[in-house]
């Protein structure tokens, strides 16, 4: 397979947000074919919110670059690999993402190690569009990896003076966050307890929020799970929207 039908493909998994390991090559010549899909960005803030998971503000020029809401950037982490992070806050200025360091993955460890100051390429927001202001209520369950998701539909939705509800399976405790949410205390595996706490909160805002969309994100159990519960509630399909962002002993999604 020669070099453009290569870069071809790749753009198609770019646009899909799919973003495979790559030869180092290639990936210098992706940057340089499609350096208009490219923003030079520049870290200017980082703070932990959560136990392992942090904040990162960076500077740039977005203007007229159109972002939704579930849309994702890249960043290249090494000289192989690419990682998906979805933006908490975009405007034509800069935005902020929301990092998860899990383990010892390569982004874990790129994030987990750069300061402000750093320059980086950015690949442009693609991908799902995950927020439908048709609906006048919102309500969002994520885990630590959807806390940047999670923020911008609550700024969306307060955008539009739309109610939002939050159910959260984030461990420890969470600083410096625009919303509130309701936890569980639900640890890996405890998944009777996660169903359990996430009835007790539908039982507390059903009225308000039944007629409204539903959004999850994260780990792909408690996608699975969540979505079960509404659907015997007698949610429709289309009030619904997922994303499994990974599952457990998998690389990545």
């Amino acid at each position: 397979m020669n070099r453009e039908i290569i870069i071809f493909h790749f753009s198609i998994a770019l646009h899909k947000k799919i973003m495979p390991s790559l030869a180092k090559w290639l990936g210098d010549t992706l940057e340089s074919v499609m350096a208009s899909k490219f923003i030079q960005v520049k870290l200017t803030g980082k703070e932990l919110v959560a136990p392992a998971v942090v904040k990162l503000y960076f500077e740039g020029n977005l203007q007229g670059i159109p972002f939704h809401e579930g849309n994702a950037v890249a960043f290249r982490v090494n000289q192989i690999d690419y990682r998906n992070y979805t933006p908490s806050y975009w405007d034509d200025s800069g935005c902020e993402i929301i990092v998860h360091l899990h383990s010892n993955g390569p982004g874990s460890r790129f994030f987990e190690q750069i300061q402000p100051g750093a320059q980086l390429k950015m690949l442009i927001p693609r991908g799902r569009k995950m927020f439908d202001n048709s609906f006048a209520t919102h309500t969002v369950i994520f885990d630590e990896t959807g806390l940047g998701y999670a923020t911008s539909v609550f700024e969306a939705s307060s955008k539009n003076g739309q109610e939002f509800y939050a159910f959260g399976n984030v461990p420890g405790p969470v600083n410096n966050i625009r919303f509130p949410f309701n936890a569980t205390n639900a640890k890996n595996g405890q998944y009777h307890l996660l169903e359990q706490d996430f009835q007790a909160f539908l039982d507390r805002y059903w009225i308000a929020a039944k007629q409204g969309a539903f959004y999850m994100v994260g780990n792909g159990k408690l996608v699975q799970i969540t979505r079960n519960v509404l659907r015997s509630r007698g949610i429709q399909r289309q009030q619904l929207f997922t994303y499994t962002y990974w599952i457990e002993g998998r690389k990545g999604l």
